[in-house]
């Protein structure tokens, strides 16, 4: 059910309508807050900032989501390397069995 948490951003109050822990939605908030806090020596309304912190936020986003992919391919290719391994020890075993 969702339910209205009030968060601060850029120095504004919001009510955010969700149905996600109250904790996480203000980790949320807090996560936006401080990207917009740590430009704050840039001069442009304060609308600006938020989309220049939207596109920081995206930006950490589809790295995250690129080093995942990496990491993925190479565990598996770290497996099948294993399992060829253990394919070819077994095939061995067996003969001499």
């Amino acid at each position: 059910m969702k339910r209205s948490i009030s968060v601060s951003i850029a120095g504004h109050r919001l009510a955010v309508k969700s149905d996600a822990a109250e904790t996480y939605v203000r980790s949320l908030a807090e996560l936006v807050d401080r990207k917009i806090r740590g430009m704050a020596g840039v001069k442009v309304p304060t609308y600006e900032l938020a989309v220049l912190a939207a596109l920081s936020i995206a930006d950490d986003l589809l790295r995250e989501r690129a080093e995942r992919r990496s990491l993925t391919k190479k565990i598996r290719e770290r497996s099948e390397r294993a399992l060829r391994v253990l394919d070819a020890a077994m095939a061995v075993e067996e003969k001499t069995a």
